[in-house]
Formats: C-alpha cells, sequence, structure tokens
C-alpha cells in the first residue's frame, strides 16, 4: 500500500512518522531506523542488526554499540 503525508520539519530538523506508516513497517518506541538518500529521495526503513563486517544477521555479539558476527569474531581471533 502507498501512502502519503505531507509534513513540516521542526527547527531542530525533526520529522513526525504518521501511527500508519509506522505500524506498516512494524516500528515501536525506540526502535532503531536507517536513513539513506537513494536517488533524490530520503529513505527511511526499520534498521536490522547486523554484523559491521559481512552483513549476516544471525549469531550475532554487541561490542561498543557495533554487532560482529560468530565467523567475523573467529577471523578477527587468528589476525
Amino acid at each position: 500500500m502507498i501512502y502519503k503525508s505531507y509534513k513540516k520539519i521542526d527547527s531542530l530538523g525533526r520529522v513526525h512518522l504518521p501511527k500508519d506508516f509506522r505500524r506498516e513497517i512494524g516500528l515501536g518506541e525506540n526502535d532503531d531506523i536507517l536513513i539513506e538518500v537513494k536517488e533524490n529521495a530520503i529513505v527511511i526503513t526499520k534498521a536490522e542488526e547486523n554484523c559491521v563486517f559481512c552483513g549476516k544477521t544471525d549469531d550475532l555479539r554487541s561490542y561498543k554499540g557495533k554487532f560482529v558476527c560468530a565467523d567475523c569474531i573467529k577471523i578477527l581471533n587468528t589476525t
């Protein structure tokens, strides 16, 4: 489904995301989002935890706010 909504940016650069938009992609309070610029558009998606080195999303460990998968940890431990 396509949603449209016109919003103003406040003095701090914030934009309110309507409840229907958040519900559509499963965003809840305090969830992380990814904001990207693609072909002259700002794209907002729900951020998924993934390894900072290879991008895998399973068997992750957190280190200083970043995620690293078990395979990359093994590689890092052998170098």
